[in-house]
């Protein structure tokens, strides 16, 4: 049988598995005990995913923002390294914030209508982005990406109206993407690409989207394939659990099998904090159950990453060129930047099969498959020419 490489766009063939949680915030010790406790049951589970870090959610009455309380802040940087993204959503999650008079306005915009609005400049996103990502480093961690906060208020939803606007990535104003990828230059995110949680996508399959890139800088918006929080929302309200629409007891039916079955490349869903906090939200029982049914019928088909792992993972793949050579006993590869994350690579023709990258070390594959009569190999893409060997 002929040897052919393919280039795999999921990691390690399975569905990229994350979870988004919005409003999350830490101003008191038992903020920081409840993300503490949320954030160690996510890295113990096995979990990858991503949670906002608001820094003026709570604010004095004056319009103030409350001191981050440092044992949350220390979590937040923790977490970032290993299994939870850290958002901006943006700042106050209602008007805008003057940095300069340390106080949220009361009035105008609110801050997710503000990114959606067409007459703003790139110089305005980027110098109100910057204010953030400063107090998120006073307090020892970067953002990775960026949540619009969404409102149901009367005047957003007037401009939303009044503007025919449907909230996702496409709406947004472009000088947000200009402003976040000026960002990742500076060095001033969490790495070199930035995820967005803009909107929801009711149709499968899933996958992430770019929208603005420069070599190994990108911004990716990475979208849940759920539509709604169904683990109690902003309310923390029993009525608004539903846990089946996720994934049912039996693992037979709901919108993440679904998924699944489309051959979706992401598969994400999202809740809201005041549901999901373990001390008092109604629905975190419910997000460890949705957890484990994963777990128990789709653990060999799913992958979990987080936001911006997956994302860094695309650009990767996307800029990764694979060319056969020497009758397919060699390809080659190209890559225009260094490489920000591991690829998979599927060798057909046998099983027993090894590689020999350009800088001439010898690559086992990650799994075999002799029935299929072929191999899956896990490496850092390097330019030049792979030899398939004969294990």
């Amino acid at each position: 049988m002929p040897l052919a490489v393919e280039k795999l766009t999921r990691h390690r063939d399975r569905a990229m598995a994350s979870f988004i949680i919005d409003d999350v915030f830490g101003t008191t010790p038992g903020d920081a005990d409840a993300y503490k406790r949320f954030s160690e049951w996510v890295e113990h589970a096995g979990l990858r995913g991503e949670a906002s870090a608001l820094l003026g959610y709570k604010r004095s009455e004056n319009g103030r923002a409350l001191p981050t309380d440092p044992g949350f802040a220390a979590e937040v940087a923790r977490a970032s390294h290993g299994h939870l993204d850290a958002f901006m959503e943006v700042m106050s999650h209602q008007h805008l914030y003057d940095f300069a008079a340390d106080r949220m306005t009361t009035s105008g915009p609110h801050e997710g209508v503000w990114m959606l609005d067409v007459t703003r400049e790139v110089d305005e996103y980027l110098s109100y982005f910057e204010n953030i990502a400063r107090r998120a480093q006073s307090l020892g961690f970067r953002h990775a990406g960026l949540t619009i906060p969404g409102c149901g208020c009367a005047a957003c939803v007037d401009f939303k109206k009044r503007n025919h606007v449907q909230v996702n990535a496409g709406r947004m104003n472009p000088n947000v993407y200009q402003a976040l990828l000026k960002l990742l230059k500076a060095g001033q995110l969490e790495g070199l690409v930035c995820g967005l949680f803009i909107g929801a996508v009711g149709e499968g399959p899933a996958d992430v989207a770019m929208q603005i890139e420069d070599g190994a800088h990108a911004v990716y918006d990475i979208p849940p394939g759920v539509r709604g929080d169904h683990f109690g929302r902003w309310d923390n309200d029993p009525q608004y659990i539903k846990l089946d629409h996720y994934l049912s007891a039996d693992g037979r039916s709901g919108r993440l099998p679904e998924l699944l079955a489309q051959g979706s490349r992401t598969l994400i869903y999202y809740g809201h904090w005041q549901s999901l906090r373990p001390d008092s939200g109604v629905g975190f029982a419910g997000f460890q159950e949705i957890a484990a049914r994963l777990k128990k019928y789709f653990a060999s088909e799913i992958v979990w990453m987080r936001p911006t792992e997956i994302a860094a993972f695309r650009h990767t793949e996307r800029h990764t060129q694979v060319r056969s050579i020497n009758s397919g006993r060699a390809f080659s590869l190209a890559i225009p930047f260094a490489p920000l994350h591991a690829l998979t690579f599927r060798v057909r023709g046998s099983a027993k099969l090894k590689l020999r990258s350009p800088s001439g070390v010898e690559l086992a594959p990650r799994e075999a498959f002799p029935g299929e009569a072929c191999a899956l190999f896990e490496f850092l893409p390097e330019n030049g020419r792979y030899e398939i060997l004969e294990a």
